[in-house]
């Protein structure tokens, strides 16, 4: 949740951001240090937090958002110019 909304966070809402945060940061330091992430010659993102944070994170991985729909951005831009 973006740093602005946490004000409008109350009670078992802000504890179970809070919690959401560290697990969160907790799975990245596992992958970090696992160096699985080297291993991958391909990675596709569901979202852009984690799009941002392999690009910030260094390495090189190669990487692409996909929706759920398994398109890429490319190919929703340009099916919307065929019609």
């Amino acid at each position: 949740m973006p740093r602005a909304f946490n004000s409008y966070l109350c009670g078992k809402e802000k504890l179970a951001e809070i919690v959401r945060m560290m697990v969160n940061s907790l799975c990245r330091m596992r992958l970090k240090h696992s160096k699985k992430l080297s291993k991958c010659s391909y990675i596709m993102c569901a979202n852009k937090e984690t799009f941002e944070y392999l690009k910030s994170a260094g390495g090189g991985y190669n990487c692409e958002i996909f929706f759920d729909n398994g398109l890429d951005e490319k190919e929703i831009i340009e099916g919307r110019n065929e019609y």
